[in-house]
């Protein structure tokens, strides 16, 4: 005769196979999201922000003396309007995909090869990022009447650029971290592979000999 089923252990089938059942579910969400998410969109609209050049300073030549005079270097705006309403724009598909990869990381999943492969972009985003850091700094040292007037006028917005700015480098290096993380986390799985086999190898060669 077989044993009176157990409630207990039936429960706890029940709810073990309740809980994959739901994990097997999150997974299946979490995959089609990022593969809803346009990676090709992001890094296009990546490399887009990263053409846009800062401008360099400008030389002004100053008067002295009537026989002496300075050059003098004016940083421009370091970022228009416009532009800055791209790095927004991409900052925030940032946020979303580094939410998209902790899942996944979270769930033992791949990281999708493409942002590994555009891990280069990502660092020249965070080099460009210091640069603009710079041009602001530079264009708050303009002296004299005018440049004070539109560093006033323009207050504002080089607000802004330092919030944004900061922002989107704080995305980037997270991004970036995620990159690296799967990189190096390969790049193990690859030297156990290779180890598991060298050691295969050196088994089989002690058991024919």
């Amino acid at each position: 005769m077989h044993p009176p089923p157990n409630p207990n252990q039936q429960r706890e089938d029940f709810v073990r196979k309740e809980q994959a059942r739901r994990e097997e579910v999150a997974r299946r969400e979490l995959e089609e999201r990022l593969n809803e998410f346009d990676s090709h969109s992001f890094y296009q609209s990546l490399d887009s922000w990263l053409s846009k050049p800062i401008p360099k300073p400008i030389p002004y030549s100053v008067r002295l003396t009537p026989l002496r005079q300075k050059v003098v270097l004016h940083q421009p705006m370091p970022i228009s309007r416009k532009e800055l309403s791209k790095m927004r724009r991409v900052s925030a598909m940032c946020a979303v995909l580094i939410s998209l990869l902790r899942a996944v990381e979270q769930r033992g999943l791949e990281c999708p090869y493409i942002h590994q492969i555009n891990k280069r972009n990502l660092e020249k985003a965070l080099e460009k990022c210091r640069h603009l850091k710079q041009a602001r700094e530079k264009y708050f040292k303009r002296r004299g009447f005018w440049a004070r007037f539109g560093q006033l006028l323009n207050r504002p917005h080089l607000g802004s650029i330092r919030r944004d700015i900061e922002v989107f480098n704080n995305r980037l290096e997270a991004l970036l971290m995620i990159c690296r993380h799967e990189e190096f986390a390969q790049d193990l799985m690859r030297l156990r592979q290779a180890v598991t086999s060298r050691s295969e190898l050196s088994k089989g060669y002690n058991t024919s000999a």
